[in-house]
């Protein structure tokens, strides 16, 4: 009998990975990884072209794929998602091909019951929620145009911010801007100026720098310090507000942390968790149960079990 695959992937902005499971239970768990699938910042093709990437890698047949999840960054780009999802149902004829929200599938990875809160701070941020009676709700998520507080983006620029105020002679950020120099190679306001209008400090780039605002906060920068109890007190908000539109206190309401900003370090999070307990004393916060990527394939084999 002719295997049938479900796949499961998480199109980022640097990568997409997939996990493949075949029905064949003898068969082990396939795992790949191809470049990235922001579809509101890439064309379509290219972005699909990297989705099909990784199952070729496999030497899967896609006549043999059942059911395809695919969770993308860019979601909310709608006639761009409609694109790459008939370039995908073309590329897998016999396969249900769904796409989420890279959130959705955190989601889904995080609770596989289907309940709860995510707060995802990587790049960008984001809160989504389910309840138990299937409802849902998302906080955040504009864009780093928009909505940079608590997310590596925003604390990248405050990097830059903080390299200006040195570089004008005002204190306070020098360990920061130290780390900052040492890093680029920028050590004058030209510098700065050029890199930042001229293209060379890009989103990712930007994003990129985070982590010098924990190496800075570890070192005494007070500065540095006050950024990351700001975006723990940014992202609680988006905790508060997905919870109070979803759950009645004191219902229980567990909460699961994704991405690396969390990584920042203990002020991020200990503010995090103080302003979130202060006003939702319910919740209970906890690791996320499987990947986003796990998530994306529990999706998958729910589909195909559907179907058979």
């Amino acid at each position: 009998m002719t295997a049938t695959w479900a796949i499961g992937m998480d199109g980022g902005g640097t990568k997409i990975a997939a996990l493949c499971r075949s029905s064949d239970e003898s068969s082990p768990l396939r795992r790949s990884e191809s470049g990235p699938c922001n579809i509101a910042a890439m064309e379509p093709a290219a972005a699909a072209e990297n989705a099909v990437k990784c199952v070729t890698q496999l030497n899967i047949a896609p006549d043999n794929v059942g059911a395809v999840v695919i969770g993308v960054a860019g979601y909310s780009a709608v006639q761009r998602r409609r694109r790459f999802t008939e370039l995908l149902q073309a590329t897998f004829p016999a396969a249900i091909v769904e796409v989420f929200s890279d959130f959705q599938i955190a989601h889904s990875g995080a609770f596989p019951d289907g309940v709860g809160v995510i707060v995802i701070a990587g790049t960008g941020s984001v809160a989504y929620g389910v309840n138990p009676i299937g409802e849902s709700a998302i906080v955040g998520g504009y864009g780093y145009l928009i909505d940079d507080s608590g997310t590596g983006y925003g604390l990248g620029r405050q990097v830059l911010v903080g390299a200006g105020k040195t570089f004008d002679g005002i204190a306070g950020c020098d360990l920061l801007t130290a780390l900052f120099i040492a890093k680029t190679g920028i050590r004058t306001r030209e510098d700065l100026i050029a890199a930042i209008y001229g293209g060379s400090l890009d989103r990712a780039s930007v994003a990129s720098l985070a982590p010098l605002v924990t190496e800075a906060a570890n070192g005494g920068d007070a500065y540095a310090n006050s950024l990351l109890m700001h975006a723990g007190g940014a992202l609680a908000r988006l905790a508060q507000s997905t919870i109070s539109g979803l759950f009645s206190q004191p219902e229980s309401v567990q909460v699961a942390k994704i991405g690396s900003v969390w990584q920042a370090g203990h002020e991020l999070n200990s503010v995090f968790e103080s302003s979130l307990l202060r006003s939702c004393t319910s919740v209970r916060i906890v690791s996320p149960a499987l990947t986003p990527v796990e998530g994306a394939l529990l999706r998958a084999q729910k589909t195909l079990a559907g179907c058979s």
